[in-house]
């Protein structure tokens, strides 16, 4: 008989899930964290040790620990230099460890994961993937880099979304720059074992033709082949997948009409596809939501032929997918469908100084992570990008998306990523079951291999849909 395995939203388990996660055997290639366990990111056959901020050792007098539900944990120990704080056997999930002065007063705090160890999933047999647009972090080092990659790699992900920018890798139309942080940032994510998804968008200036700008498609289709060609010969063997451009449709990244998407779309797969015919060569996805417009122009330009894979991005909520996205299945003509970019964007914490959010609406974030993950599949995606990896806010700070801080220690929301990557491994979607007349019960099933066995997986919530103040 096939084991099942249950997430229930309602009693807050999608982030831990921690006695389903014990059952699950080491493997002959486990992912293993770096040996400074960057993030505080640590396997449940790990001693956890936390490091107190060298500004306040002196001023810690204790430290509390508590779990993604603010209950406290045993077993915490100071160093005597009061450099480290252990925590024994906490048990699969996510932390939150407050450093404390002698009148109890709050001097800072930190969070960490404990993952139960995994083996190294293949990219192309999962769904779980990540959008971390490693190479565009701000004054990242390349420390922070192979960091970033590593706790992707540990959260189960196959695939792994970068950007690039044209004009540095080519900077006049006959120079292309040798070695940069593309490269070896490329080279870095393949050797960790995922496989890579590039894009870029912005014409390089000496491509521009007088009256355009660098926010469009060269008005040559001719260079966007070339470049194509190039990038797909350079690449080969370490950026397994290609968008060639983002939500071109939307006016800060062009404002192309869907026609121009479709001609620019030809020339670039023909380029990278001389390159390099084992190339994924996506559709340049649009931003906002694929209407019916957009798939007739798709399928009256005859564009099925330049994409392996329908590309889209979504921000909407997960109970709208399948509605919403009827347009994109017609559009794929039968492709797969990635979804690239998704996430629903959740206001921080106004009172912190570094745009965390509340704990309870942390909660929240990392139980719609797996919402998000299972309503893709049902809706016809093979494989779901989280957008974004690392901390990362937009509309001047007022909307947060980021899985990780801006030190990299985790939200609830990454753990919650890290459970989907161990137990939707090798996942297919099979169907729902419908409660009548109880549409805010959700029971979902999915057949994969969430400890290299195959079994079948039920997942399942009950939540009245809305926005983040009527959900939990």
């Amino acid at each position: 008989m096939l084991s099942t395995h249950k997430f229930q939203a309602s009693q807050r388990l999608i982030p831990l899930l921690g006695p389903i996660l014990l059952c699950y055997a080491l493997c002959a290639e486990p992912i293993l964290p770096l040996p400074q366990h960057p993030g505080n990111v640590f396997l449940s056959t790990e001693t956890v040790s936390i490091e107190i901020p060298e500004s306040i050792q002196e001023k810690t007098v204790s430290v509390e620990v508590s779990d993604n539900l603010g209950e406290p944990l045993e077993g915490i120990e100071i160093r005597k230099d009061r450099s480290k704080v252990m925590i024994q056997n906490p048990g699969i999930g996510w932390y939150r460890i407050e450093f404390l002065g002698d009148s109890d007063d709050l001097l800072g705090f930190t969070t960490a994961a404990v993952l139960t160890p995994m083996d190294r999933p293949s990219p192309d047999d999962t769904p779980v993937a990540v959008d971390a647009a490693l190479s565009w972090t701000e004054g990242a080092t390349e420390q922070d880099f192979k960091a970033q990659a590593s706790l992707a790699e540990l959260a189960g992900v196959g695939w792994i979304r970068d950007r690039l920018r044209w004009r540095e890798v080519q900077p006049s139309s006959e120079e292309y720059v040798d070695d940069t942080k593309y490269d070896r940032n490329a080279q870095m994510q393949t050797d960790l074992g995922m496989k890579v998804l590039q894009t870029f968008h912005g014409t390089p200036e000496w491509a521009v033709e007088e009256g355009d700008h660098r926010g469009r498609f060269p008005a040559d289709l001719r260079i966007a082949y070339r470049f194509a060609q190039a990038m797909g010969q350079r690449f080969a063997g370490t950026v397994q997948g290609w968008e060639p451009w983002n939500e071109a449709n939307a006016d800060n990244f062009g404002g192309h009409a869907i026609d121009e998407m479709c001609s620019y779309q030809k020339a670039c797969y023909l380029g990278f596809k001389s390159a390099e015919p084992d190339l994924t060569v996506c559709w340049n996805p649009c931003g906002g939501i694929n209407t019916d417009s957009i798939a007739d122009a798709v399928l009256r330009n005859r564009t099925w032929p330049y994409f392996d894979v329908y590309s889209i991005h979504s921000y909407d909520w997960p109970d709208s997918y399948d509605r919403l996205w009827a347009p994109t299945r017609r559009a794929s003509s039968g492709r797969p469908i990635w979804v690239t970019e998704c996430d629903r964007g959740m206001a921080p914490d106004p009172n912190s100084p570094v745009g965390d959010f509340t704990e309870s609406d942390g909660r929240l974030k990392a139980e719609f992570i797996a919402q998000s993950y299972i309503h893709s599949l049902a809706a016809g995606s093979s494989k779901h990008f989280h957008f974004l990896l690392h901390d990362y806010k937009e509309q001047h700070g007022r909307v947060q998306f980021g899985l990780l801080r801006p030190d990299l220690t985790p939200r609830q929301s990454y753990v919650a990523l890290a459970t989907l990557g161990r137990m939707l491994n090798g996942a297919k979607y099979l169907g729902q079951w419908v409660r009548e007349g109880s549409p805010q019960v959700q029971i979902h099933a999915l057949r994969g291999k969430p400890d290299g066995v195959e079994r079948d997986i039920l997942v399942g919530w009950s939540e009245v849909p809305g926005n983040w103040d009527k959900r939990g």
